[in-house]
């Protein structure tokens, strides 16, 4: 057995790192750097992480589920299943939601709503949108019957004018084919 100095076991001991490793030099640090990235490679592979991740299968009574049903290392594709959403399922709102709309043929709105929201027209050259009967009434209302029985005051005058105006002797007597009027039984005075 030989014996050492201090000095001796100072310089051996200079060299080794602490028990905190804080005295690694460069060198030391990447040698840690690379054994622990060839662990981590090495170890850490999708088995080992599959085999420490609790396992369960993904399960579904509205939802159809492909794949093996695991959540690690397969794909999983989820679509619904064919009538999984009833209206029970839905929440209140929705179904209070779904209940008051207006279905397409119109079997549950009365026939006055119906109107109201469909007879928005008006009687007029280029509207196309659909009118009420008393839209059309209305409209119709301020038209002459066919044979004038409803003929205001106004219009009655306004008729007369044009026709007092437009009739008179000359009128008459242009529109007439002028002849001679001659006979042997009968005495003809004027200008015959």
């Amino acid at each position: 057995a030989n014996l050492v100095t201090g000095g001796t076991v100072a310089a051996a001991v200079d060299s080794l790192a602490d028990k905190d490793l804080t005295n690694l030099s460069a060198k030391g640090k990447t040698a840690i750097t690379t054994i622990a990235d060839n662990a981590v490679t090495n170890t850490v592979t999708d088995t080992f992480v599959t085999d420490k991740v609790k396992k369960g299968s993904i399960t579904s009574q509205t939802l159809t589920i492909t794949g093996d049903g695991k959540a690690v290392g397969a794909d999983v594709t989820i679509d619904l299943k064919d009538k999984s959403i009833t209206a029970s399922k839905l929440t209140e709102e929705l179904q209070t939601k779904i209940n008051g709309a207006v279905h397409t043929n119109g079997d549950n709105i009365t026939v006055a709503d119906w109107a109201k929201k469909l007879g928005t027209g008006k009687v007029a050259k280029d509207d196309a949108n659909l009118v009420t009967g008393g839209t059309v009434a209305a409209a119709v209302d301020s038209l002459v019957d066919k044979d004038l029985t409803n003929l205001s005051a106004k219009g009655k005058q306004a008729l007369t004018n044009a026709v007092t105006n437009t009739v008179t002797d000359t009128f008459v007597t242009d529109k007439v084919k002028k002849g001679s009027i001659k006979s042997t039984t009968l005495t003809i005075t004027g200008d015959g």
